[in-house]
C-alpha cells in the first residue's frame, strides 16, 4: 500500500491505519483490510453511519482475518546477561510497568505490586517471569529497561519471538453510532487494568461480528456507557488467553459497564487460565444500571471462568455451556434460562430478584 494513494483499489491502497484513522467516512461506507495483513498500530474509528447505512471496517481477499497487534517487538540481539537465567534489554521507547512481555506470543508471569528489588527478586527466582523497570515513580518516557527470567534460553540466539504490549484499545470506537467491525483480529494488549483489546464507548447501533481477541489485560470486548435505545451488539466473537497473576481479577472476556444496552450473541471464551492463587478470570462481567442479553455463550478450557454482576445491571443469560464456571450476583434483575453449568461450578447470590 501507499498513503498517499487515494484507497479506493487494490492498486491504489493505502498502507498504514494511521491514514485510515486520520480520514473522514460517510454513512455506507467500507473500509477494507486485505486478510493476511497485519498491523502494530491501533484501529480508531472516526465516523458516524446511521440506521441502515454504518460505516463498516472488515476484511476482503483470502486467508487469516487482518490482525492488529498491541505490542513491539523486541530486538533480540540487544538483550544482555543479567544473571542466572535472567536477561535484560533497554528499549528506546517508554514501557509501561504493568505491560505484559511475551515469548512466542505466550504471555510471560506478571511480577505484582511490590518494590522494585522485591518485584526484582521475584522475578529471578521464577521462570517464566518478567518485569518492566520504568524509573517508577519517575517515570523515564523516553526509554524502559525489560527482565526476563527465561528459565535458561538465551534471546540472543534461541530465534524466539519477544514482545511487549504497549497498546492498548487497539480497536475503538469513541461515542460514534453505527458502526460495525467484521473479521477482525487483535492480540497482545495486556496492561495492567488497562489492556483491553476491542473497547466501544457510547454510541448507538455498533457491531463487532466474527472479531478475535487474544492476550489482553483488562476485557477482551468492552461496550462502555451507550445510548440505551438502542443495543450495541457482539457477534460471534471469540476470546482467548489473558494477563496472568493480576493482584485483582480485572480482566473479563465479555465487559459492559454503566449504561450500555449489551447483546453478546453466540460468542465463545477459552483459556481463561487460573492465577496462581486459584481464582479465574471472568467470561462475562456487567457492571452499572445496563441491560445484557448473552445468548448461548460458551466458556470451555482451561481454568473456566467467572460471572460478576453488581450495582443495579439487568442480565439475561440464555443458552450456552460454562465449564468451571462460578456466578457471583450483586445485582438485581438477573435471569438464567436453559443455561449449563458442567465441572465446578457454583452461584453465589448476594440480592433479590
Amino acid at each position: 500500500g501507499d498513503d498517499r494513494g487515494d484507497g479506493l483499489s487494490e492498486l491504489t491502497a493505502w498502507k498504514t491505519v494511521a491514514r485510515v484513522n486520520a480520514a473522514a467516512f460517510q454513512p455506507g461506507d467500507r473500509i477494507l483490510f486485505e486478510r493476511g495483513g497485519e498491523w502494530r498500530e491501533s484501529l480508531q474509528a472516526s465516523s458516524s453511519g446511521e440506521a441502515g447505512k454504518p460505516v463498516v471496517y472488515r476484511a476482503y481477499g483470502k486467508g487469516a482475518k487482518p490482525k492488529f497487534w498491541g505490542s513491539v517487538v523486541l530486538d533480540n540481539s540487544a538483550f544482555t546477561l543479567d544473571q542466572g537465567t535472567t536477561y535484560k534489554i533497554t528499549t528506546t521507547f517508554g514501557v509501561d510497568r504493568h505491560c505484559g512481555i511475551a515469548v512466542d506470543h505466550v504471555l510471560m508471569k506478571w511480577i505484582g505490586f511490590a518494590d522494585n528489588a522485591g518485584r526484582m527478586a521475584a522475578m529471578r527466582s521464577k521462570p517464566g517471569s518478567a518485569i518492566v523497570d520504568d524509573g517508577y515513580p519517575s517515570v523515564h518516557p523516553d526509554h524502559s529497561v525489560i527482565y526476563i527470567n527465561t528459565g535458561g534460553s538465551d534471546p540472543r540466539t534461541d530465534g524466539k519471538i519477544y514482545t511487549a504490549c504497549v497498546r492498548d484499545n487497539v480497536i475503538h470506537s469513541s461515542y460514534k453510532n453505527y458502526v460495525t467491525f467484521q473479521d477482525l483480529v487483535v492480540d497482545e494488549t495486556a496492561i495492567l487494568e488497562m489492556g483491553f483489546g476491542v473497547r466501544i464507548d457510547g454510541g448507538k447501533g455498533v457491531r463487532l461480528e466474527r472479531c478475535e481477541a487474544y492476550r489482553v489485560g483488562a476485557a477482551h470486548f468492552a461496550f462502555v456507557d451507550g445510548d440505551a435505545s438502542e443495543p450495541n451488539v457482539g457477534d460471534q466473537l471469540y476470546a482467548a488467553y489473558a494477563m496472568r497473576n493480576q493482584p485483582s481479577i480485572q480482566c473479563s472476556a465479555f465487559f459492559s459497564r454503566l449504561s450500555a444496552n449489551v447483546e453478546w450473541i453466540d460468542c465463545v471464551a477459552k483459556h481463561l487460565e487460573l492465577n496462581d492463587d486459584g481464582a479465574t478470570y471472568r467470561v462475562l462481567t456487567a457492571l452499572g444500571t445496563g441491560k445484557v442479553l448473552a445468548k448461548n455463550m460458551t466458556c470451555t478450557g482451561h481454568g473456566g471462568g467467572a460471572m460478576y454482576f453488581a450495582d443495579s445491571a439487568k442480565v439475561t443469560v440464555k443458552g450456552g455451556v460454562f465449564e468451571n464456571c462460578n456466578v457471583e450476583q450483586w445485582s438485581g434483575g438477573l435471569v438464567f434460562d436453559g443455561v449449563t453449568f458442567t465441572g465446578s461450578s457454583w452461584m453465589n447470590v448476594w440480592s433479590k430478584d
